[in-house]
């Protein structure tokens, strides 16, 4: 009663890893995760930051809490077109109810189909609103992979 009276400051959350990927699929407790791989010496690449515009993109996400809760996180997806003044506009804003508590952080994703071309991005955000992280990315048109696909576990 008191958080919701704001008597009590809000609970502190922490985007611990997030990314976009050409695929996701969950197997028991775990995450799996498909991104292009990048060059030779980009070792710290471990999702895509450029996509097609004509498959599937999934944006996944690992959210901090300090404690065991019962909340909504929610991904907001924003778009830019190419024009040089353009602002972001949402697309979605897709709520994700989280319950209990995980010691590696509340995992979750969603997925976008059809993006338009252009500069893209992720809100993790709070039921409140707050930001809690954002993952940046661009949808290309003429987008082809370059790289072998790559899968990671989360």
């Amino acid at each position: 009663t008191l958080y919701f009276l704001n008597w009590i400051p809000p609970i502190p959350l922490s985007l611990k890893s997030g990314g976009i990927y050409h695929h996701i699929e969950k197997q028991q407790d775990q995450y799996l995760l498909t991104y292009e791989d990048g060059p030779w010496y980009a070792v710290w690449k471990r999702s895509d930051n450029r996509v097609g515009t004509d498959t599937p993109v999934y944006s996944f996400s690992s959210v901090f809490a300090p404690i065991t809760l019962h909340t909504t996180i929610y991904h907001h997806w924003e778009w830019r077109p190419l024009t040089e003044s353009a602002e972001f506009i949402t697309t979605d804003r897709i709520p994700i109810s989280i319950t209990g508590g995980r010691e590696h952080g509340y995992r979750m994703y969603t997925m976008k189909q059809r993006l338009q071309p252009g500069e893209w991005r992720v809100n993790v955000e709070a039921e409140d609103g707050r930001l809690i992280g954002r993952i940046a990315f661009s949808a290309d048109s003429n987008y082809s992979q370059s790289h072998e696909l790559t899968t990671i576990t989360q």
